[in-house]
């Protein structure tokens, strides 16, 4: 990761790329081959492996693992650009950036909870899907207020945005953990609880990495706003595919006690 995620970060602040960054990406890749293949090996000789590559064979697994990791590239890019949009576009102090953005964990931890105690048993899937379509929808109001705002514009008309756009974060983290999870055996619970936490981590990082190529570049020729919203538009292409993705996972939850 650190062979990936470094050339798209430090390769970014020189247009056109270093000759460095691309043979660097082409061992991350290798690198990350092989250390899929050393991990089956050791698992097939009766080994520990740090990541138990069975599990991927688990339809609900893999398929929720790559939900887990498109999800998050475009949420972390959007917390890492957001900010940026606020302090170093619009001028605002970091006290008042982090209370326009507190009411999204607020949105997030209610939602969670709706989605899995209340949604989840009745819709299943149909929950982490309806929660990327509100978390799209909380991403294009704030694409739209973005786009006209000034240093004078506060906290207060972002607000609509950041509430749905936590409101749909919610929705589908919790349902997505629970359907990821669904099919794990018992004896490899830890593993699968592990492998999910990290790829949300390598997901954080590759998303602001990723985001972060595409909104540096834009903004000396458009602007923090439109730059803004250019990652906005790419964050709205992944969560459709996720969406496309997210048919992988479990109809329903198992019943309690199943």
């Amino acid at each position: 990761m650190l062979l990936i995620l470094y050339p798209l970060i430090a390769g970014s602040e020189e247009l056109p790329w270093p000759v460095w960054t691309y043979p660097c990406l082409v061992a991350g890749v290798a690198v990350l081959a092989g250390f899929h293949r050393h991990q089956r090996r050791l698992a097939g000789r009766g080994g520990s492996p740090l990541v138990e590559v069975s599990l991927f064979r688990v339809r609900s697994v893999g398929g929720g693992l790559l939900v887990q990791f498109l999800f998050f590239i475009p949420v972390m890019g959007f917390f890492f650009t957001f900010m940026q949009l606020l302090q170093s576009g619009l001028g605002m102090a970091p006290l008042e950036a982090g209370v326009t953005i507190l009411p999204w964990p607020i949105a997030t931890t209610v939602a969670a909870g709706l989605g899995a105690a209340v949604l989840l048993p009745r819709l299943g899937r149909v929950t982490v899907q309806l929660g990327l379509a509100v978390l799209a929808a909380g991403f294009a109001l704030l694409a739209m207020t973005a786009a006209t705002a000034t240093p004078d514009t506060g906290w207060l008309a972002f607000l609509p945005g950041v509430l749905v756009g936590g409101a749909g974060m919610g929705l589908t983290v919790a349902p997505l953990a629970q359907l990821t999870l669904e099919d794990v055996p018992a004896g490899q619970a830890g593993s699968g609880s592990g492998l999910f936490n990290t790829v949300a981590q390598l997901a954080a990082s590759a998303g602001v990495a990723v985001i972060g190529v595409i909104f540096f570049p834009l903004l000396e020729p458009r602007g923090y706003g439109a730059a803004f919203g250019v990652t906005i538009w790419v964050s709205l292409a992944l969560l459709a595919l996720t969406v496309a993705v997210s048919f992988l996972l479990p109809r329903r939850p198992a019943a309690p006690g199943a």
